[in-house]
């Protein structure tokens, strides 16, 4: 009785853990319509419009290395 308990447990138990370790990590999306709170290292941040939408362009400085 106890043995059977014991492997309906650790049955229960591999299957929850297994359903949580599938769990997607959770994305968060916002709009980037202002620099404010931006944390962006070595690159340029400033609010534009783009196509008359408001927008956050970043760039590296440094020389266009496109033609």
């Amino acid at each position: 009785m106890l043995k059977s308990w014991l492997n309906r447990a650790a049955v229960m138990l591999l299957a929850a853990t297994c359903l949580f370790a599938a769990t997607p990590a959770r994305t968060q999306t916002f709009p980037l319509h202002d620099t404010a709170g931006l944390i962006a290292p070595n690159v340029k941040t400033e609010a534009v419009k783009y196509l008359g939408r408001k927008s956050v362009r970043i760039t590296m400085e440094g020389h266009d290395q496109g033609a």
